[in-house]
């Protein structure tokens, strides 16, 4: 598993620190004793999750850290990408497309799991976190927390300029994890993000 440009590497860093700080903020400000998530609900996991490149790569390395990478994984998440890759997330939503990490009721990689995971908490009745109920009220305000994480990924991403742009674009989980896969198996080089993310939307297309 090679390492990226040291810029690239600490990057990461950075925003895996800010993801657990922000998801701690979060909850402090909401009332951990308020918060009615629990254990084997997954409604918010068929939700349309996109998350940034940076992400993909970590999350990547989590699936290979905890042995989780395995051929059946990955075509799920290409299974997933090709569900979900250019289609617009109202139809994503309705359609109930689980996330390819889910494994039964539990998540997979719930240590490692985006900030977009982390921070979606809700204080009223679960059920009401069902896709066929999703509106504005469903879950708590975290724009302040969400605006925080997406400017640190947008600074790394200008400090990593010379090596790779585009780490800080928002893509369906399965890519960014793909994507992760690729750079970090040297199957694609840094500057070659852009040209394999339009493939793979052609192939969803």
């Amino acid at each position: 598993m090679r390492r990226l440009p040291l810029v690239v590497e600490q990057g990461l860093a950075s925003i895996r620190l800010a993801k657990t700080r922000l998801a701690h903020t979060l909850s402090q400000r909401v009332g951990i004793e308020n918060i009615t998530c629990h254990r084997g609900c997954t409604h918010c996991c068929h939700y349309p999750v996109t998350v940034s490149l940076w992400e993909g790569i970590s999350l990547y390395r989590a699936l290979q850290r905890e042995g989780l990478w395995r051929a059946q994984l990955k075509a799920n998440l290409e299974h997933h990408a090709g569900l979900t890759f250019g289609t617009a997330p109202e139809v994503w939503l309705m359609a109930g497309i689980a996330c390819p990490l889910l494994d039964g009721a539990l998540c997979s990689v719930y240590a490692s799991r985006p900030f977009r995971c982390r921070s979606t908490v809700s204080t009223r009745d679960p059920d009401l976190c069902r896709p066929v109920h999703f509106g504005r009220e469903t879950f708590e305000d975290v724009a302040r927390e969400s605006m925080e994480f997406d400017g640190l990924e947008r600074r790394a991403s200008r400090a990593s300029r010379d090596h790779v742009r585009g780490l800080d674009e928002h893509v369906p989980l399965s890519v960014a994890v793909l994507i992760g896969y690729q750079l970090v198996e040297e199957q694609i080089e840094l500057d070659e993000i852009a040209l394999t993310l339009l493939r793979m939307l052609n192939r969803s297309s």
